[in-house]
This record gives C-alpha cells, structure tokens and sequence, in this order.
C-alpha cells in the first residue's frame, strides 16, 4: 500500500503517477463510500445518530475519529481495518 497524509491512496504500485497526484483522504473515502451506498448525508446520519451537518464535517475532514470512521463503516456495511506498522492490523 502506498500512504497519503491521511489514508491509502492505491494499491496499485505501477500507478506512480496516480499516487503522487490524487491524494486520498478519509473524509473523502467516506463520502465515495457514502455515495457507493446511495446514501444521503441525511440517511448516513440518521443510521448513526448524528444530523446532516455532522456527516457533511467529517467528509470534509473535520472531527475524523477512529470511532467516528467505525459507526459510519459499520452503518454502512463495509469492514475498515486500522493498520499499524510493528503493531498489527485491527479491525474498527
């Protein structure tokens, strides 16, 4: 996996080019995740318990928390894992 500031960019380790120039962030990984699902930012927050306005900051990167990333993957049926270089991998 190659790393960005805040999550993977790709898996593809011939597509260099891709790496250095889309970065990836988990705000946006959370909103392409969402709209993967057919999603509303509304749904979203009504399945973890948050409004609208909450779902719309954590897409734009803003209160991204390890528990946050779990109930918004959890609500939406997808398994994110947490993985840490000498530690391990932990599912969240």
């Amino acid at each position: 996996h190659r790393y960005g500031v805040y999550g993977v960019i790709c898996d593809d380790p011939d597509a260099e080019e891709l790496i250095w120039s889309d970065e990836f962030y988990i705000g946006e990984a959370i909103r392409q995740a969402r709209l993967s699902k057919n999603l509303t930012q509304e749904e979203l927050g009504a399945r973890i318990g948050v409004q609208r306005a909450q779902i719309s900051r954590i897409e734009k990167g803003k209160n991204i928390t390890l528990a946050n990333i779990s109930r918004l993957m959890k609500a939406m049926e997808i398994q994110a894992t947490l993985s840490i270089t000498g530690v391990g991998t932990f599912v969240l």
